[in-house]
């Protein structure tokens, strides 16, 4: 006794594919979509300069974390250690040259590391008021759509 398997007809085939791409193109959409909802873009003057820094992404974060030695476990000093490889990533153009590319941000880390003090204070705060700033436009996104 030979059992065959029932194939669909090649019409029903064909529309079940094409309403299969068009829901993975508009997940696709939907996906980019949310994945750059909430990013910050802000421009920073510091004097003459312009600085232009953005939101990182979850990942981002974690490997900046990671880069800090399991040892140090005082807070400050995390911080400290945290604050030129985050602003590195978060730093998106200077006046007008780009460092947007991953290749440009171990560069830009070692700029950073030759500023006063003082210049990657006022960054890192401006950074840190972008992630207040991102986390109440979370929250008022939820208000709207509960």
């Amino acid at each position: 006794m030979k059992i065959t398997e029932a194939k669909p007809e090649p019409m029903f085939r064909d529309t079940v594919n094409a309403v299969t791409s068009n829901q993975k193109d508009g997940i696709e959409l939907d996906l980019e979509k949310l994945i750059k909802f909430g990013v910050i873009e802000r421009d920073i003057k510091i004097g003459p300069f312009s600085i232009t820094m953005r939101t990182l992404t979850d990942d981002e974060r974690d490997s900046i974390m990671r880069s800090v030695p399991p040892t140090v476990t005082d807070s400050t000093e995390q911080v400290r250690l945290w604050r030129k490889p985050t602003l590195a990533r978060a730093i998106v153009r200077i006046n007008s040259v780009d460092f947007s590319r991953e290749e440009d941000k171990q560069k830009l880390e070692n700029i950073l590391g030759k500023l006063q003090g003082v210049i990657l204070d006022k960054l890192f705060m401006e950074y840190l008021q972008m992630l207040n700033d991102q986390m109440t436009l979370m929250e008022s996104g939820s208000k709207k759509n509960s």
